[in-house]
């Protein structure tokens, strides 16, 4: 059975949330803290199981130092998603390094290197 679109939707907010947070070195708890909410929230946030509303992702924002449009995926990132795309935890980890913390071009490179894996997929077919 094929979940629902808005669930991809809200795990892959989760994943920018989680990328954002580790790359300033931040805790669940203190982004919590800061945002308002308990540390299972963003746990929940973060897994893609609880739906956060347009304003407290705002303010995830804010302590994240982003604009709420970063944490929003593109279409193309669902179609990455879909074909099954994704980083491993060393490719993730050599991106953070690369870019030095820099949350918009980890975004960037991240969303490079599956463009790239994808084609490479496309021509093995």
């Amino acid at each position: 059975m094929t979940r629902p679109r808005s669930h991809r939707l809200y795990q892959l907010i989760g994943d920018r949330i989680f990328q954002a947070r580790r790359a300033l070195e931040l805790s669940q708890s203190e982004v919590a803290r800061q945002v308002g909410i308990n540390r299972v929230s963003i746990v929940n946030i973060e897994k893609g199981r609880q739906r956060a509303p347009v304003d407290l992702l705002w303010r995830i924002a804010e302590v994240l130092g982003i604009e709420l449009a970063q944490l929003i995926p593109r279409n193309a990132d669902f179609d990455n998603a879909d074909e099954g795309i994704q980083l491993s935890a060393d490719d993730l980890s050599a991106i953070q390094k690369a870019t030095m913390g820099d949350v918009a071009a980890t975004r960037q490179l991240q969303e490079f290197v599956q463009r790239a894996k994808s084609r490479q997929l496309d021509s093995s077919k």
